[in-house]
């Protein structure tokens, strides 16, 4: 029935391409299979085209794209999508890196995505959603193309959530966040137990709560993986690790990544987890209930939300080791400076150059502008920009999170650049040091790597300075070579777990 399916689609196709004689652009005619939805569906649909010389099964949009070859995509919203009729998509009304008509003659690859549940443009394709083979055509000209048909036929299987043997999965739901949402909010969180925990049942741990980064998959953010098993309890099983209890925390929600701060846009994440959560899983799980025995870590936006945590929250946490985190200093926001008055423009320097976003390599490989204009076909709400958005902005009279900036113009709105202050790690610290000093003394550690792809390493200088400024102790690493991709090369995560087991006083088993 595969193969069925797969020619009829190839047939639609060859007609869809001779329909380019009459020199129209390109569009695309997308049909709902019967066999995908039983019921209507709503959601955002995207196409996808690439010019990959290689056939691909599955095409990736994002600033990685595919290496060496041109990704394009394309987004429209469809509401109650009846099964078995089609709609079409112009991908010049909303498309990226440009509109499709301007797209170089020549082989190309196309795809067609529903996003069942918007979580695209946090974590592109993902369990749910409903999608077209991927259609070969060639000596194409996307400028007179005309109608191209794909139809939605696969639907992408749910993310499996069962723990892999050694792991737990603990899910409450939060009075604190329901009560804000007006509606059920569960926390959840993967938890490896020590490989003693099963002999010894009156035995207590320390624990490590892990915040993963932006666009982790709940499954992957829990720590239901292989992964987990080797970092952490195989290797805690055969004596080269520390006995710990780890939880993998979810921070996903709709709008983006929770950060586990206090947010009137996502709600009182930071109070759920300290006031309500974490004593849950003291009551459930060998855990010793007492701030001593807590941890901290987390990269990227996870690095940005432990630390976060422990300066928020002074008196509830031991230490943490935040690498690679969000901007700390918000003078140096992904570059930018929201300090100075007026905020700098998004989009460009002072000198009015074009601002830099994602390096590889140290090479710019994409610019702030860029990134924003396709967060904005990926999707209205959810991504990496409108989650910053969601959790240090004021909410707007249309009861949405009012944006930093412009996304046409990148200029900044003071007024909503004066709310972001108060997320400010590096200002919150200066101004309360006094008060935050003796809570804080030997618990702060802050990593990230010299050649960051998001320039997050400018943020950390800044702290840096700060911390000497304060005669802080706390340790602020920028490690030569280092990018956020690769930071935890060389032994990162052992020296992590190795300090914290110090400073609590676990032995090795």
């Amino acid at each position: 029935m595969r193969w069925t399916a797969r020619f009829a689609l190839l047939m639609i196709a060859l007609g869809g391409t001779q329909a380019g004689a009459q020199d129209n652009p390109l569009k695309f005619a997308i049909r709902l299979s019967p066999e995908a939805a039983a019921r209507p569906v709503s959601g955002r649909l995207l196409v996808m085209m690439t010019n990959a010389p290689a056939k691909t099964e599955d095409i990736r949009a994002g600033f990685g794209g595919i290496e060496g070859a041109a990704v394009y995509t394309a987004a429209m919203e469809v509401t109650n999508w009846i099964p078995g009729r089609q709609v079409t998509l112009n991908p010049d009304t909303l498309a990226y890196p440009a509109p499709f008509s301007q797209a170089p003659k020549g082989a190309w690859q196309a795809m067609a995505l529903l996003d069942v549940d918007h979580s695209f443009a946090r974590s592109e394709e993902g369990p749910g959603d409903i999608k077209s083979a991927v259609l070969a055509l060639q000596d194409v000209d996307p400028s007179k193309a005309g109608s191209i048909s794909l139809t939605l036929t696969v639907v992408n299987p749910a993310e499996s959530l069962q723990p892999p043997a050694g792991m737990k999965v603990a899910r409450l739901q939060s009075r604190i966040l329901s009560a804000f949402m007006g509606r059920p909010v569960t926390m959840e969180a993967g938890i490896a137990l020590p490989p003693s925990a099963a002999r010894n049942p009156g035995r207590k741990y320390p624990v490590v709560l892990h915040v993963p980064g932006f666009g982790t998959p709940p499954a992957q953010a829990m720590g239901l993986s292989p992964w987990t098993l080797q970092m952490v309890y195989r290797r805690g099983a055969n004596g080269s690790e520390p006995e710990m209890v780890h939880v993998f925390l979810d921070p996903n929600t709709p709008l983006g990544h929770a950060a586990f701060a206090n947010s009137v846009n996502n709600g009182p994440w930071g109070d759920a987890l300290v006031r309500e959560y974490i004593p849950y899983l003291e009551k459930r799980f060998p855990i010793i209930a007492s701030p001593r025995a807590r941890f901290l870590t987390g990269h990227s936006s996870g690095g940005w939300s432990a630390l976060w945590l422990q300066v928020a929250y002074p008196d509830a946490f031991n230490g943490v080791w935040a690498t690679g985190p969000d901007p700390v200093d918000f003078r140096a926001f992904c570059g930018v400076n929201l300090a100075s008055s007026p905020p700098e423009n998004f989009y460009r320097k002072p000198d009015q150059t074009t601002r830099n976003l994602v390096r590889m390599s140290g090479r710019p490989v994409m610019s702030m502008q860029d990134f924003c204009r396709y967060e904005q076909v990926a999707g209205d709400y959810g991504g990496q920009m409108a989650s910053f958005d969601a959790v240090f902005s004021p909410r707007g009279e249309d009861g949405r999170p009012m944006r930093l900036f412009d996304r046409q113009t990148g200029a900044v709105d003071p007024a909503v650049a004066r709310a972001w202050v108060k997320y400010d790690i590096s200002r919150l610290l200066t101004t309360n040091w006094p008060r935050l000093a003796p809570k804080l003394k030997g618990k702060l550690h802050v990593i990230c790597g010299a050649e960051d792809n998001f320039h997050l390493n400018e943020a950390v200088a800044l702290l840096k300075e700060t911390m000497r400024a304060l005669h802080s102790d706390a340790v602020v690493e920028i490690v030569p070579g280092r990018d956020h991709m690769n930071l935890y090369s060389g032994g990162l995560y052992d020296r992590i777990i190795r300090e914290m087991a110090e400073r609590n006083g676990v032995p090795r088993h």
